[in-house]
């Protein structure tokens, strides 16, 4: 064996080692998994290049993405001209044309996200969840897949994957998503709705809609004027309460 030569290089290949971490993306960041390669490397002259290599997206800047800790898996399939900023993992998803992905947001296997869309930041997209073209998902928007979720049978045994319903929901075109919402699984957001910040989305939405609350209601149509409040005055509140002692009297 040569100086350069890692050891049990017959045994673990960086492809293998890649395609474990991918297995469980929040548990391994690429720092950890160059470090567990250098573990087998003699003198430390492995190059971690091969694992970044065989980590790279085809239609990615492999240095840029590695430099702003992306990390896109070989299956995601991307769009022409989409933005992807730093601390992004995708994995398994689609990504439409022209859509713009924000900083720390996670879109899983299965997910699917249309063209010209806008994911702001510190979002995560699930398993099961379609979003349709040109729609704004805010900051901090969370969905949901699972109805029911449990880390555990009743007997006690680890829930794996596949042993669970994986309820779908869809974003229809244009939607509006506002920061903070939790979106629950097996509901449909009609298109062009709006939904307003910190929202908790419990049933389908009709579409062309303003939503807000918790749990979410239709306050009126998205072409609606909002309802102007009436201006409240301590001055006129004191008379009208001693005209209606009065007048009681």
């Amino acid at each position: 064996m040569s100086e350069s030569q890692p050891y049990y290089s017959t045994k673990i290949s960086p492809r293998q080692i890649v395609r474990f971490s991918l297995f469980c993306p929040a548990r391994f960041s690429v720092e950890s998994i160059i470090l567990f390669s250098l573990a087998f490397s003699r003198n430390g002259t492995f190059l971690a290049a091969e694992i970044f290599s065989a980590m790279a997206h085809s239609q990615r800047d492999a240095a840029y993405d590695r430099e702003n800790f992306i990390r896109i898996a070989a299956d995601v399939k991307l769009g022409k001209d989409v933005g992807i900023f730093c601390h992004v993992n995708l994995y398994g998803c689609e990504i439409g044309d022209d859509t713009k992905i924000g900083p720390f947001v996670e879109i899983q296997r299965g997910a699917t996200i249309g063209r010209k869309c806008k994911i702001q930041s510190h979002s995560f997209i699930c398993d099961a969840v379609t979003i349709e073209d040109e729609c704004f998902i805010g900051h901090g928007v969370t969905f949901i897949n699972d109805r029911y979720p449990a880390a555990v049978h009743p007997d006690g045994s680890p829930i794996k994957g596949g042993e669970w319903e994986c309820v779908p929901t869809y974003i229809r075109k244009r939607a509006a998503i506002g920061s903070n919402c939790v979106i629950l699984c097996g509901v449909t957001i009609g298109e062009g709705s709006l939904i307003g910040a910190g929202s908790v989305v419990t049933k389908d939405v009709p579409a062309g809609v303003v939503l807000a609350g918790n749990p979410a209601r239709v306050l009126r149509r998205v072409d609606e004027p909002p309802k102007k409040k009436k201006n409240f005055s301590p001055q006129k509140s004191r008379s009208s309460r001693r005209k209606s002692k009065k007048r009681s009297s």
